[in-house]
């Protein structure tokens, strides 16, 4: 890594945002002291951008502004000049046949080939790159010796590392091609404008490492790295803010086929979006989107509360109760959706200078006397039109057909794995995405005992439940940690319920949620956080009671901390002989953590660690499941 001082941020003269070194919005470089003069390459450097590189977001750029002989040509359709003989020309590319930097020139310095005029550096996707590189493959190709990107360990974690960006490729060749000559040539230039590159890409992953440092209770965040990899943090701590980029959806395979909802699903949503079925759960799903690099940030904007902010996040457009603060603007108006980070913000401020988290950008649909003055009480007040990811906002699409639930809360029922006619108690039931699930996966034959103690979440749960027309669940207001009797016998119609009364159990139990996504910020304080795993235990314990010997019991929470999870299945296996720890399957997620149990233990558990650049599988919210067997009486 090279080193020097960091330049500070100014202004940039087209848009008056900060900036370090250069403007990807105004596609402009900003002025320092710390800036060297433009450099003269010691040989021409021509750069052939594939079209679909997007120019502001081309490091391309960075290598043409700092430099006073770099051109950059279009591909296809840009007028690239002709060259004279083949001589004159020498592409930067990983052919098969092409040489090293050092075997090149010594041909050179034997008088078996000519100096170049001009150096050719290919810009874009691997695929496109290889397009432009085919147009080009009669000219002598050269390799680069040992390099290593820094630009893509930020924009694309799973890239390999020789795999540059076209300014480091830029550096890397000239640094080289120098060295093997032994020209006489200030190299320590070079270095000053990879530097300050480098330096750019640094202060962006500083500033996007505070923006996803959501957790404001230091005491918080070191409970959470508690028998956490490092690793695992850095995955967790830089998603937490951000959506994942999958959407996944369940099908009501009650009323129709996996294969006629994809084809209805594919149907709405246009080629926008890639819909796929899960490749381990067959009633599963799943829509790709897209992240974002940045947005811009627009002189007007809309403040919003955190419930609609998440909902933007998600897929939705800003709806006029969300809305806590605007200006005056008219209908049509683009602006910046900034979500009030702190509750600060009064209902009706135009200018908002408290702390706000920027999550997306759309055009005005309502003014603010609509939204203020009650002339329209609800109605979308924003469209969004940018996202920091981009999902597809479903409206309530055919909800008799499509049941929007994450991919780890879809996996918990097809690990309780229910069969028809058993009798399945749910002890934290609500919002009653996986009530329905297990329903679903019995074929509405059976019983399913669903508590929750919240009347209003007692309602949606009936409402929910009658909407999907699902006649095997009954629904009780109960504290589930007031469910077990040990005189009650093992009738399962009334609450309370005796010991063995149930096939299978459910035990999704209250916890921190630090795993949900997104979130903006978690003010949760350290007294909270440690208080849950001795009020989960009275939720497993009783779970475990209830359970019939040779039935099923799976213990789910949406955390991240240990203590939360392996903690408590370490206690119940040290306190339960009955209960036996058996594989989760299908499994899906990550070992558990060694803090608490053995190796063999923590292969048979799952723990879903957030990570932005994952897959469908892993790019989703934080989880975890074990799942137990009761095999004898204690």
């Amino acid at each position: 890594m090279l080193t020097g001082d960091l330049p500070q941020r100014v202004k940039c003269t087209g848009c008056g945002q900060p900036r370090l070194l250069f403007c990807y919005d105004c596609v402009e470089l900003c002025t320092y002291e710390a800036v060297p003069e433009p450099i003269a390459l010691p040989v021409e450097c021509h750069i052939i951008k594939h079209i679909e590189e997007h120019s502001s977001k081309s490091t391309a750029i960075h290598a043409q502004l700092l430099t006073t002989n770099t051109t950059l040509f279009e591909f296809p359709g840009g007028q690239v000049p002709p060259y004279t003989s083949s001589g004159d020309v020498v592409v930067c590319y990983p052919y098969q046949h092409s040489l090293n930097i050092p075997e090149y020139c010594e041909e050179i310095r034997e008088g078996k080939r000519i100096k170049p005029k001009v150096v050719l550096f290919l810009d874009g996707t691997w695929s496109n790159v290889q397009q432009i590189a085919a147009k080009y493959s009669h000219y002598p190709a050269v390799k680069l010796v040992s390099h290593e990107t820094d630009f893509w360990r930020k924009h694309m974690r799973h890239t390999p590392p020789t795999f540059l960006s076209t300014i480091e490729a830029v550096y890397y060749f000239y640094r080289e091609y120098c060295g093997a000559l032994q020209l006489e040539y200030p190299i320590t230039q070079l270095d000053t404008v990879l530097h300050l590159f480098r330096s750019q890409i640094e202060l962006q992953e500083k500033k996007e490492e505070s923006q996803l440092s959501v957790i404001e209770d230091p005491e918080v965040l070191q409970y959470l790295q508690m028998g956490l990899s490092h690793e695992k943090l850095l995955k967790i701590t830089r998603s937490l803010s951000i959506p994942p980029k999958f959407t996944t959806l369940r099908v009501n395979t009650l009323h129709t086929t996996i294969e006629a909802a994809a084809a209805k699903l594919k149907e709405h949503l246009g080629k926008s979006y890639s819909v796929s079925r899960h490749k381990s759960l067959p009633d599963v799903l799943v829509i790709s989107g897209k992240q974002r690099s940045s947005l811009t940030l627009y002189p007007n904007s809309v403040i919003v509360d955190r419930k609609c902010g998440k909902a933007v996040l998600r897929g939705a457009d800003v709806f006029a109760p969300g809305v806590k603060g605007m200006p005056h603007l008219p209908l049509g108006a683009k602006v910046s959706i900034l979500v009030d980070r702190d509750h600060k913000c009064k209902k009706g401020e135009k200018q908002f200078t408290g702390a706000t988290v920027h999550i997306g950008n759309g055009v005005v649909n309502l003014t603010r006397a609509d939204i203020y003055k009650k002339i329209v009480k609800s109605g979308v007040a924003v469209e969004v039109t940018e996202r920091l990811i981009s999902v597809p906002s479903l409206h309530g699409y055919r909800p008799d057909l499509f049941f929007l639930q994450n991919l780890p809360s879809l996996l918990v029922s097809h690990v309780l794995a229910p069969e028809p006619g058993h009798s399945v108690l749910d002890m934290c039931a609500a919002p009653g995405g996986k009530t329905t699930h297990l329903a679903q996966l019995m074929g509405n034959c059976g019983t399913i005992v669903a508590l929750e103690k919240v009347g209003h979440k007692v309602e949606e749960l009936r409402a929910l439940r009658d909407k999907l027309g699902l006649s095997c669940i009954t629904i009780h207001k109960w504290d589930s940690t007031e469910v077990f009797d040990a005189k009650a016998d093992n009738d399962c119609s009334t609450p309370p319920f005796g010991e063995g009364t149930f096939d299978r159990v459910l035990v999704d139990v209250p916890c921190s949620a630090l795993g949900q996504r997104p979130q903006l910020s978690i003010q949760s304080r350290y007294s909270q956080i440690s208080s849950y795993p001795s009020y989960q235990w009275r939720f497993l314990a009783d779970a475990a009671r209830l359970c019939k010997v040779g039935g099923s019991l799976v213990f789910s929470t949406c955390s991240l901390p240990v203590q939360e999870n392996e903690g408590l299945v370490a206690r119940l296996l040290r306190e339960r002989s009955d209960m036996e720890l058996v594989p989760a399957l299908p499994l899906l997620g990550e070992p558990g953590c060694a803090d608490q149990l053995t190796e063999e233990q923590c292969r048979m558990v799952q723990r879903f660690t957030p990570d932005s650049y994952g897959g469908v599988d892993s790019d989703t919210i934080g989880f975890f499941l074990a799942k137990f067997i009761k095999c004898a009486s204690v």
